[in-house]
């Protein structure tokens, strides 16, 4: 980590400059708040029109132990393209490909800008205070990337308690031990907090072969995974009107790449390391919210293998953001900012190091009637990429509480996606010539709210033009990216869920089921047997469903997922077989004087299912966890 160190004094600095911030806020309506709230939450999450998810405190609790990828999978019906447990992990939503959704951590975007991805598996869900997923097309509100969707990960800051102590401890199955601390502690206007996270695995799990008939159950190797991680959070109220916001985020992550089942053996690793610090300032005025941020990114990569020379890159991003708020009058709502954004990267397949910036303005109008039942937002973004300017992203959102359970969200937006710096420059095969993949998104949904019960459906549809995809060029030996295909995705998403509480008996459900169907428009080939047909690693159908009891300081709970198949050939003749997978878990709470513990007992894949996310890489069976976590207030 020391080489992370070496850029914190010129961080440091740079925040210190004027920049810009994004604007938060802590309710869902256009309404102004005062810093006396403790929560501060994006005001773009809640955009009216569209569909949010917030992963509850509960959920959080339970999967604190996790990476990122798991607690996506089973709550959110985003597609999850798993390599094994530690091994790179990226999401498919609504039909899309992994870079079209964006990652944001108090808004900051952390997408890889050389491969345009994030890896989910590296993100430990400890270090987070809250998760929410928006889906649907966001360049408008968020630039280059959300076509599909945006997850936001949220670090709240301190608990404002005088002093909080957390710590946890977990063991599996698979030979992995981890370890979580967490310290809270408040002075007057000032907060901070320090969470450490280390985890390990041999991941020397059980797995069988899907298309073997015999399905002989072998132990992976070459599988192990070592990830260590630091945040701190400082927080100072300057008055009642003003806050400072400081967030520094430090990670190293190595791990062994296994062999796939076409290959004997595997030598292969990779480590990777992170650097992340943010600053954020907020004034609020009677009437308006004035919003600055700066943040800076260092992240290096190492990919080792003995059959293939080994692969060193390494990126830099700063980030300089302003944005205003004016409550125009009681129903209407003005913001506005502007957003600056430098990146430049290095690797070994590089020809020289390559930079990037972008300038960005950004505005939005939101009006709602006096009683809140009718809220409308239109909203646009305007992009300078390197002097060139990106078409104008419009989007509008509607939302209307018909009745009083009854609700009606619609959207719709223009979105694009910059192509990736491996895409422009890799080294052989870069093209620079590429444009930004672009098209139009639209959302309906309908929603019905009880005191016990939640339903809502939505339909999407977006074309995206200019779809990036990497085909091979002259006799094949060539590969290199082309904007080619064009693809059509719609589908619908349907969710359910509730609770009751009789006495001491609290439960709580959830089911959802997604169809979607995304495909190729455009032929890349005279004959390409791919038009019409789905996208490689799209299910079309896919479902889940939850549920967790408690009774006093006991719970229990059981989470389970099903997929369609996924086609791993362009003319879909063949294909991953469907699969079904089950969680299952005990908790008990109990109190030792002043703290409060919980100690939990987990299966994964409880029916001992043989399956594979991605072809190749058979997923593990059934294996059993424990953890114990303790909390002092």
């Amino acid at each position: 980590m020391h080489r992370q160190l070496c850029p914190l004094l010129i961080a440091i600095v740079c925040l210190l400059l004027p920049a810009g911030a994004w604007g938060r806020d802590a309710g869902t309506a256009d309404t102004l708040i005062t810093l006396e709230a403790v929560r501060i939450e994006s005001h773009r999450l809640s955009a009216p029109g569209r569909q949010n998810l917030v992963i509850g405190e509960r959920q959080l609790a339970r999967h604190h132990f996790e990476s990122l990828d798991r607690l996506v999978a089973r709550h959110t019906g985003i597609h999850i393209k798993s390599y094994g447990p530690g091994i790179l992990a990226t999401t498919s939503m609504r039909g899309g490909s992994a870079g079209h959704t964006s990652l944001l951590w108090n808004g900051l975007d952390l997408m890889n800008p050389m491969n345009g991805q994030a890896d989910l598996a590296l993100l430990p869900v400890f270090l987070f205070d809250g998760i929410t997923v928006q889906y649907g097309g966001g360049s408008a509100l968020w630039g280059s990337g959300p076509m599909g969707g945006a997850i936001h990960l949220n670090s709240r800051g301190p608990s404002g308690e005088p002093l909080l102590l957390q710590g946890g401890l977990q063991a599996n199955s698979l030979g992995g031990f981890s370890q979580r601390v967490r310290t809270d502690f408040r002075a007057g206007p000032a907060a901070a907090g320090i969470r450490l996270v280390h985890e390990r695995s041999d991941n020397r799990y059980r797995y069988a072969n899907p298309s073997m008939p015999a399905r002989a159950v072998r132990i992976q190797e070459h599988a192990a995974f070592r990830n260590r991680g630091l945040t701190g959070q400082f927080r100072l109220d300057a008055g009642r009107r003003h806050r400072l916001e400081l967030d520094l985020w430090l990670q190293d992550s190595h791990r062994d790449i296994p062999p796939s089942l076409y290959q004997v053996d595997s030598e292969a690793l990779q480590q990777d390391q992170a650097f992340r610090i943010s600053a954020h300032w907020v004034s609020v005025f009677d009437r308006a919210v004035l919003n600055w941020r700066s943040a800076y990114r260092d992240e290096f990569l190492v990919y080792e293998d003995s059959q293939t020379p080994s692969s060193k890159s390494s990126w830099q991003t700063l980030v300089q953001e302003m944005e205003a708020r004016w409550q125009a009058t009681p129903g209407v709502l003005l913001s506005g900012g502007l957003h600056a954004n430098s990146s430049r990267a290095a690797a070994d397949n590089y020809d020289q190091r390559h930079r990037r910036h972008i300038m960005a303005f950004y505005a939005t109008a939101g009006w709602q009637n006096e009683s809140g039942s009718l809220q409308l937002r239109l909203s646009g973004r305007q992009e300078v990429v390197g002097g060139t300017s990106i078409p104008f992203m419009p989007s509008a959102g509607l939302s209307w509480q018909v009745s009083r359970r009854t609700f009606l969200k619609a959207n719709a937006g223009k979105n694009f996606r910059l192509p990736s710096l491996n895409d422009l420059y890799w080294s052989p095969g870069g093209n620079p010539d590429l444009r930004p993949e672009e098209g139009w998104s639209q959302d309906l949904s309908i929603q019905w709210m009880d005191r016990f019960l939640e339903f809502s459906l939505t339909g999407f549809h977006r074309v995206v033009d200019n779809w990036i995809i990497w085909l091979p060029s002259g006799m094949g030996q060539l590969w290199s990216p082309q904007n080619i295909m064009r693809v059509r995705s719609h589908g619908l998403e349907a969710r359910a869920g509730g609770g009751f509480l009789v006495g001491p008996v609290a439960a709580e459900w959830h089911v959802r089921y997604d169809r979607v169907h995304s495909v190729n428009l455009r032929a890349k080939s005279p004959n390409d047997a791919s038009l019409g047909k789905q996208l490689l690693y799209v299910p079309r159908d896919r479902a889940g469903m939850g549920l967790s009891i408690g009774y006093r300081r006991l719970s229990a709970w059981i989470d389970q997922q099903w997929s369609g198949r996924a086609y791993t050939s362009s003319d879909n003749s063949q294909w991953l077989r469907p699969w079904h997978h089950a969680d299952a878990g005990l908790a008990w709470r109990f109190l030792l004087g002043r703290s409060e513990s919980t100690l939990s007992l987990g299966i994964t894949n409880l029916f001992n299912q043989s399956y594979e996310l991605m072809a190749g890489r058979p997923m593990p069976l059934r294996y059993v966890t424990g953890s114990l976590s303790v909390t002092m207030h």
